[in-house]
């Protein structure tokens, strides 16, 4: 049986191979536009990143995240769901399982433990992703508004906590 502990730092004391790691499992998600420096400058930003490691390769993902002003209300609009800070101080994003161990359950490992960060803030969090669609209801977080397509073309649904 295979130990997977998690592992909790912010940004800041994150180790630059770990810090790496997340960039390359983001970039290769495509969930997000992959330009490894604005990857690393928003994981950065974050207020919590959470890894998985597993022997000695980091297998899955997830940052509690302090978005923007600007991003909030380009996504609020978009799904006709405001989604202010005083409300939502945090988003869950970046939850990403290396190809090889999807299927293995990790995902609602990694969204729990930032929900547990939040220690009982609000959350919200987008995803265009079935098994997320599948994760984030059994994590408490319900659809906020409708989908809506991002700039990539993708339907993607605000949840929110």
């Amino acid at each position: 049986m295979q130990d997977d502990s998690l592992v909790t730092c912010p940004p800041s004391e994150c180790p630059k191979d770990i810090i790496a790691r997340f960039v390359e499992l983001i970039c290769q998600g495509g969930a997000i536009p992959g330009d490894p420096v604005k990857v690393e400058n928003r994981l950065r930003n974050a207020k919590a990143l959470v890894y998985l490691p597993r022997g000695e390769e980091i297998i899955g993902i997830a940052a509690l995240k302090s978005p923007v002003e600007s991003y909030r209300a380009r996504i609020g609009e978009s799904a006709g769901f405001p989604i202010p800070e005083k409300d939502y101080p945090y988003e869950l994003g970046y939850v990403v399982v290396d190809a090889s161990m999807q299927g293995q359950n990790l995902s609602p490992k990694l969204v729990n433990a930032i929900v547990a960060l939040a220690a009982g803030e609000r959350l919200f969090a987008t995803t265009s992703s079935a098994a997320m669609h599948k994760v984030l209801p059994r994590a408490g977080f319900v659809k906020g508004g409708q989908e809506y397509k991002n700039d990539n073309g993708e339907t993607l649904t605000l949840y929110v906590r």
